[in-house]
Formats: C-alpha cells, sequence, structure tokens
C-alpha cells in the first residue's frame, strides 16, 4: 500500500519520562485556547480562498482593475466565513471552541476548493468536456463527515454549493446539483466503518450526480442526448476521485492533526492488538473487564447519540495501566488473597491511582490516538479512591485527619459525553462485581446510586450531558447489567436407570 510507511509512526517506542507531565502547556495550549489564532485561521482560510476562486472567475492574472472585485470577493468570504463560526458558537461549541478542529476544517474546505479550480482550470481537464459535470464538494464533505458531527454537512453542503456557483459562474449544475449531492454523500458516509462502505457511497455519489444532471438539465431545458455520454462520464468520475481521496487521505489528516476517524478507530478494535493480547495474557480480568465495560458503553452512548464506536475502543484500552503492578487490581487477584494486606492505606491508593498514569505513558508508547489516551484520563475523573480512604481513616484513629487530595485521581474530569459514558460504565460494572444477590432490583438500585453520586460530587459537571441522556444512560446500564446476572433454573441430576 501507498502509505505503508506511516505505519512506522505507530511502532511501540520508548517514550521521555517526563512527557506526560508537559502535555497541553505552552505553545499547544495557546494555539488551543487563543482567539487570536482562531481569527488568524479563519482569516487566512479566507485570503486563500479568495486567491483560488479569484484565479477561476477572473483569470489567472488578476489585473489592476479588478483589484476591488477581488476585495469584494474576499469581504464576502468572510461574511460567509463569520456566519460559520457564529453556527458553530451557537451549535457546535466544542469545534468552535477547538482552534485545531477549526484548522482542520479550513483545510478539508480549502482542498475541496483547490481540487476544484483545478479541475476547470488546468489546461489538461479543461480540454475534455465531460470534466464541467465534475463535482469535487462531494468529497469535501465524504471527508468532512469521518471527522466532524454528520449534522454539520447539510450547512456547508450549502456553503459547497455557494463556492461552486461562484467558480462555475453560477449555473445551475453548480447552485443546484451539489449542494444536494454533497448532503446525500455526507448521509451515505455515516457511522461507515470499512472500505466497502465508503466505496458504496462513492457509487451512490455518482448515481445521485448523473440523475440530478439529468433532471436539472431536463428542467431548464438544456438536455442534449448527444451529451449523455459527458453527463454519464462526469458523474462515475465524481464517484471515483472521491472514493480514491477518501482512502488514503483521512490517515493523513489523521496523523498531523491526531484526529481519529471511524476507519482507525475498527482497527484498534481488533481483539488481535498487540497490547490487548498483552492484556489478556498478563492481567485477564482486567482484560474481561474492559470487554464488558466496552458492550455497555457502547450501548448507552449509541442510544444518547454519542460516537458508540469510540466509547467502545475506549472501553478496550482504558485499564491498561494496570499491566504494570497487575497483582494489586482485585480482578487479577490469585487465590483471593490481595496483596494490600501487606501495604498501608496510602501506598495501596498510590499504586491504584498510579494505573490512570501507567496507561497513558503505555498508550502513548503504542501511538494510540489522542480521543483513546483522553478515555484514559478521564475515566476515573477527580474521584476519591474510598475503600483506602476510609481505611486509612481506620488507620491513625482520631489522632489525625486524613487528606483527601491523596486518595483522589488527577483527574481531569470527562471532558466529552464519550469519556462521561466510559467512567459511568466503568464504575457501575466494578461496583456490580461486589452484589451477593444480582437481582434486578439491587440492580437498579445500585446504578441509581452510583449515577447519584456522581452527579453529586461534580464528576460530571465539564461534560455536557443533560439528565435526558443520563436516564437514558441509566436504563441502557440497568437493562444490560439485569441480562448479566440472570438467574438460570436449576437442572435435575442425572439419575441411572
Amino acid at each position: 500500500m501507498a502509505f505503508n510507511w506511516l505505519k512506522k509512526f505507530r511502532e511501540k517506542k520508548k517514550i521521555p519520562k517526563k512527557r506526560s507531565q508537559a502535555e497541553d502547556k505552552g505553545l499547544l495550549k495557546l494555539f488551543n485556547e487563543s482567539y487570536w489564532i482562531k481569527f488568524a485561521v479563519v482569516s487566512l482560510s479566507t485570503l486563500f480562498l479568495s486567491f483560488f476562486l479569484s484565479g477561476v472567475i477572473y483569470g489567472p492574472s488578476v489585473g489592476k482593475e479588478l483589484s476591488s472585485d477581488v476585495f469584494i470577493l474576499f469581504l464576502v468570504l468572510l461574511a460567509i466565513q463569520g456566519i460559520l463560526q457564529i453556527y458553530l458558537w451557537l451549535f457546535e461549541k466544542d469545534i468552535f471552541a477547538n482552534n485545531k478542529k477549526q484548522l482542520l476544517l479550513s483545510v478539508i474546505i480549502l482542498l475541496t476548493v483547490f481540487l476544484q479550480s483545478v479541475i476547470l482550470h488546468v489546461p489538461f481537464f479543461t480540454k475534455h468536456a465531460f470534466t464541467q459535470f465534475i463535482f469535487m464538494a462531494p468529497f469535501g464533505l465524504m471527508l468532512m463527515t469521518l471527522f466532524f458531527p454528520i449534522r454539520m454537512s447539510f450547512i456547508f453542503a450549502f456553503v459547497f454549493g455557494v463556492y461552486m456557483g461562484l467558480m462555475k459562474r453560477m449555473i445551475p449544475e453548480a447552485v443546484f446539483i451539489v449542494p444536494v449531492i454533497s448532503a446525500f454523500s455526507s448521509i451515505f458516509m455515516k457511522e461507515v466503518r470499512n472500505r466497502y462502505q465508503i466505496t458504496k457511497a462513492g457509487i451512490y455519489t455518482s448515481a445521485v450526480t448523473l440523475m440530478l444532471i439529468l433532471i436539472v438539465h431536463s428542467m431548464t431545458g438544456n438536455f442534449n442526448l448527444n451529451d449523455l455520454k459527458d453527463y454519464t462520464f462526469g458523474a462515475l468520475v465524481t464517484g471515483l476521485v472521491s472514493i480514491l481521496l477518501i482512502l488514503t487521505l483521512p490517515y493523513i489528516l489523521e496523523l498531523i492533526f491526531r484526529e481519529v476517524t471511524n476507519v482507525s478507530l475498527l482497527e484498534l478494535s481488533d481483539l488481535n492488538h498487540k497490547l490487548l493480547k498483552e492484556l489478556v495474557m498478563i492481567a485477564p480480568g482486567t482484560y474481561h473487564h474492559s470487554i464488558t465495560v466496552a458492550n455497555i458503553a457502547e450501548a448507552a452512548a449509541e442510544a444518547i447519540g454519542a460516537r458508540s464506536l469510540l466509547v467502545r475502543v475506549m472501553g478496550y484500552y482504558h485499564d491498561i495501566g494496570k499491566l504494570i503492578k497487575t497483582e494489586y487490581f482485585s480482578e487479577n487477584e490469585a487465590g483471593g488473597k490481595s496483596m494490600h494486606l501487606k501495604l498501608s492505606a496510602s501506598m495501596s491508593s498510590l499504586i491504584i491511582i498510579s494505573h490512570v498514569k501507567n496507561g497513558v505513558d503505555i498508550a502513548r508508547r503504542y501511538k494510540l490516538p489522542r480521543a483513546i489516551i483522553d478515555g484514559i484520563k478521564e475515566h476515573h475523573g477527580t474521584s476519591l479512591v474510598y475503600y483506602f480512604y476510609k481505611r486509612a481513616q481506620d488507620e491513625v484513629g482520631e489522632k489525625e485527619v486524613v487528606k483527601e487530595e491523596n486518595f483522589r485521581y488527577p483527574g481531569p474530569k470527562p471532558q466529552s459525553k464519550e469519556t462521561a459514558i466510559l467512567s459511568v460504565a466503568d464504575t457501575i460494572e466494578a461496583a456490580s462485581r461486589s452484589l451477593a444477590e444480582p437481582s434486578p432490583s439491587r440492580i437498579k438500585g445500585l446504578v441509581g446510586e452510583l449515577l447519584k453520586d456522581k452527579y453529586i460530587s461534580g464528576e460530571l459537571d465539564e461534560c455536557n450531558l443533560t439528565f435526558r441522556e443520563l436516564k437514558i444512560i441509566k436504563e441502557v446500564v440497568i437493562r444490560l447489567l439485569t441480562a448479566r446476572f440472570h438467574t438460570r433454573p436449576v437442572y435435575p441430576e442425572k439419575t441411572n436407570a
């Protein structure tokens, strides 16, 4: 494969000792949070858009007499960009606040417009009649759907329609066809998980493109049977080019922007991944716990419309830090004898809490995506290791006051719906193992109590889960746990006749 050499970036490497302490500081934090950076990204992307569009609209050499028209074009594009920013601020706050995602969005738009300008401007393409029916907007929307929520695609479909309309001098194909086929293309890419679905989306895009070209040309009276070959070839190339680019470009963008798509998540969900195989051999109890958490979390995420595949993969890897000092975690204890009996409560707590930092270090060593690392860091939030905190109080009696901060995870608290769901599923699954008689009523009471504690302690304050979504998550978790602990009838023993 052409991009096999890129896989070396995901191979196991030794990491610096202080790397985990240096993240999200300095220039990286400034880039992610600065409004000046956001303004620069929007302004520069608008400037490049003006450059590409003016080259197509006014020709390769724009004279001084057209400078005012180019400036007006820049202002129009800046106004469109401003409206898009308002939309992101109102309805996609996470994307609006993240300058890295803003830059990725701008790159996708610029890449789409650039490719369309190449098709319309380079002589190699312009000498063929069918190239006027090739549209790059579907590719742009398909690519956008891999990285952003599908609801954004419908807004940007019309934005691409405006850009293509300007480039094609507002001909009917650009004004009417582009937004519709772009929207359809994004729908075809919804929850795409393999190359077959990408290929199918490209084929559907070609079919819709051809159908819309025929409809629009018939309605405007421009239909010509002699041009049917050009219509068909243009539509086929639109789908084919979209397929080829979608199969290659996302992997490069993932590496550059440290984002993750469903295609990459599917690779990580393979239980033959060397890290998961290491987990099942060294810490089988943790492995089975992780699989169960992943199943519960995926179902809950799907029920509220969150990224279910991302949550599932986070569930697989959230406890990989337990590969270090495996025997100190209850699910891996052999013979029922706890290793913590020989340790003080503070030392035991330190070992338990350290599995988060160890997990982050291991994830970086194996080049796991940032989204998975966030799940590892946030799945315990800043919660209290209550068992060892209570034991520490018992050890010192009333002589001293035990500080809670010494028995809390370092955080941060869950920052997204996905990590919040993972946190809830992890806590409830672990607690459910301690139920002596897991009847439906006890399971319901346990789940309700743990969710209530999560909310009251403020662990869910920094994610955007609503009360309605928490209720749905609660119902899903109760249903799955009840099914897991269902009782079986006692079968009579066989007797020799």
